[in-house]
């Protein structure tokens, strides 16, 4: 009986000295988060963590999602604001999360994982909402100036929350038939002109805004263009009576329309592909020519009355000048430059007696070329005669402050119009 008790004792004591003390698992600690600052793309999220000391090989995860709470279905989560490294006691950093969508509701979920055994601790959950996108008010889209067929523009906005990357406005003729393929950007700090358009028409215009969360679209407004109206005609005691504005203006320091030599109508652009009298097939031009090195001859040199810009569009007796008429202008007046209501231009004084007190004033326009950009300080205005020498050409007033005379010069771009009549 004692051998089989000592038996016992002793095999007892062989196994509490062959196996280890039992250790008693150490707790990762705790977890916060809170969100501090949400847009309507992104989150920041700022953890808090205490971690008991001995404690190594813990990351901190933030996890969020507009589905099922994270805790219970992590791999559902949509956005993770990625791994990182913590030591042992307290410590807090933010995260950043993006590639959220606007105007949603989140949950959000901070943990601890041990990468020693897997083990994870998660924060309470914490629940926010992306912001729905305001859209980008505009204070106004207004008319700078309406011409006959083109139109300058200008529009104000403000950024309610959302970077604007570019703003355009669409235009057409009809309210219910709006289109992105018919519409132009704003340049130049709000500003932007409309081409092409039809004279006497209106034209509903949509300003929209292009930002990083989508295109916007403000209240509708229109504009009407104008219909052509003739000026008054100044007798200066010469062969003519010249007209106080240019075709397009409504005043006498207003620009007005450009037109290419022979063409009744204002345009976009200015160049050889748009030119009515040119075939780029070809290449050659097809009317007003005297030389068959510029195309087929048909000894035209004078604008015929339906490419007579001034005949076409205001009627009766009016014409564009022939070039002799512009050098008559030149002879038989006084040339003071100077500026007529903050437009530079000439004040032309007729020189004949009894007709001392009549003027007429014409302002420094410039020329469009290609693209409608506005070229040089100058006054260009054409005449109807054509440069039979070099049929590429046609004669203009050409003057700056320094200068007045007439010159042969491209006519594929456009030119300001000074109507003459009997």
């Amino acid at each position: 009986m004692k051998k089989i008790i000592y038996v016992i004792f002793a095999a007892i004591a062989c196994l509490c000295s062959c196996q280890k003390p039992l250790e008693v698992e150490k707790s990762l600690g705790t977890i916060e988060c809170r969100v501090y600052d949400a847009d309507y793309t992104s989150v920041q999220i700022r953890y808090a963590t205490n971690i008991p000391e001995g404690v190594s090989g813990c990351m901190v995860g933030v996890f969020v999602t507009s589905g099922e709470d994270p805790m219970k279905n992590e791999d559902a989560c949509e956005f993770s604001g990625g791994m990182q490294a913590v030591e042992s006691g307290e410590s807090e950093g933010d995260v950043l999360v993006e590639g959220l969508k606007p105007g949603t509701a989140y949950k959000a979920r901070a943990c601890i994982i041990s990468t020693v055994d897997g083990r994870t601790v998660w924060s309470e959950m914490t629940s926010f909402g992306t912001p729905s996108p305001l859209q980008p008010s505009y204070i106004a889209i207004e008319a700078v100036k309406i011409g006959t067929t083109s139109a300058v523009l200008n529009a104000k906005w403000e950024e309610h929350g959302i970077k604007i990357k570019k703003v355009g406005v669409i235009y057409s003729k009809y309210e219910n038939k709006l289109s992105f393929s018919d519409s132009k950007f704003v340049e130049n700090d709000g500003e932007l002109e409309l081409f092409d358009l039809e004279m006497g028409t209106r034209y509903y215009l949509m300003p929209y805004a292009v930002t990083e969360i989508g295109r916007f679209l403000a209240n509708t407004t229109y504009i009407e263009t104008k219909t052509p109206v003739a000026g008054n005609a100044v007798d200066l005691g010469l062969s003519v009576k010249w007209a106080d504005i240019n075709i397009g203006a409504s005043d006498p320091d207003d620009y007005g329309d450009y037109f290419a030599w022979g063409e009744t109508a204002p345009k976009a652009s200015y160049n050889l592909s748009t030119y009515k009298y040119f075939d780029s097939f070809h290449p050659a031009y097809t009317k007003y020519v005297t030389k068959d090195t510029f195309g087929k001859i048909d000894n035209k040199s004078v604008l015929e009355s339906s490419d007579d810009a001034a005949s076409a569009l205001w009627g009766g007796s009016w014409r564009m000048p022939t070039r002799d008429e512009f050098k008559e202008l030149i002879s038989n007046c006084t040339w003071t430059w100077k500026t007529y209501d903050s437009v530079m231009g000439y004040e032309v004084r007729s020189n004949k007696a009894g007709y001392t007190d009549r003027v007429i004033f014409l302002p420094t326009a410039g020329l469009r070329g290609i693209d409608g950009v506005i070229y040089g300080s100058e006054g260009k205005y054409w005449s109807s005669t054509l440069e039979t020498v070099n049929n590429t050409g046609a004669y203009l007033l050409d003057f700056s402050s320094s200068s007045k005379t007439t010159a042969s010069y491209y006519r594929l771009n456009g030119g300001s119009i000074r109507p003459v009549t009997k």
